[in-house]
């Protein structure tokens, strides 16, 4: 029963209405089992089947894992962290977290989560990072966000990250600002030669 594993994490927070049955006689059968001769249905079940297995299970599991080897203490703990890491960098790409989709994935890369899952994972962080400097340009003085974008488009190329719009978007803002701070060091450059040799400047 998915929530009363210690892992995966994503199976914890399911409850009995979450749940599917392929066939509709098989629901309404296991529905009259839970009704007439079990604890009951939403909250009953969880309260008097669910939440005991979950404490009953966790102690086990800390009891069990207290007696064992460091090596294998060592094993559970990494196999925590790659789950961790898997269900953070699904959460946070799913509703868009910039920042935290960073801390999951290098997460991800230093518990070393197979790569099949990681490479969607970098796109997605990819794709948030650029979104984000481009919606936050206001926090960013020139020359930063320049320096901001051409990080961000250069990985989003690197995991090749499919969104033509948002790359043409941070390319063509990359450009119009290249050109407002090649435009700003020229006239910097002209100050600078008025102020030495006014009559060269005329």
């Amino acid at each position: 029963f998915g929530p009363i594993r210690p892992m995966p994490r994503r199976r914890k927070g399911m409850t009995f209405a979450k749940t599917d049955i392929s066939l509709d006689v098989d629901a309404e059968l296991l529905r009259e089992e839970l009704v007439q001769r079990g604890p009951g249905i939403g909250e009953k079940f969880e309260e008097a089947v669910v939440k005991p297995l979950q404490k009953l299970a966790l102690e086990t599991y800390k009891a069990i894992y207290d007696t064992m080897p460091v090596e294998q203490q060592q094993d559970c703990d990494w196999i925590k962290e790659q789950d961790n890491a898997r269900e953070d960098m699904k959460l946070y790409g799913e509703n868009g977290n910039s920042e935290k989709m960073r801390i999951a994935v290098e997460a991800g890369i230093t518990h070393q989560v197979e790569d099949s899952f990681m490479e969607p994972q970098r796109r997605r962080l990819a794709q948030l990072e650029l979104q984000f400097v481009l919606n936050t340009e206001a926090n960013y003085t020139l020359l930063e966000h320049i320096d901001a974008l051409q990080r961000t488009l250069k990985a989003a190329k690197e995991e090749k990250l499919e969104d033509p719009p948002l790359i043409s978007r941070g390319q063509k803002r990359l450009a119009e600002q290249e050109a407002e701070a090649r435009r700003l060091d020229a006239q910097k450059d002209k100050t600078k030669m008025c102020e030495s040799d006014p009559a060269a400047a005329r």
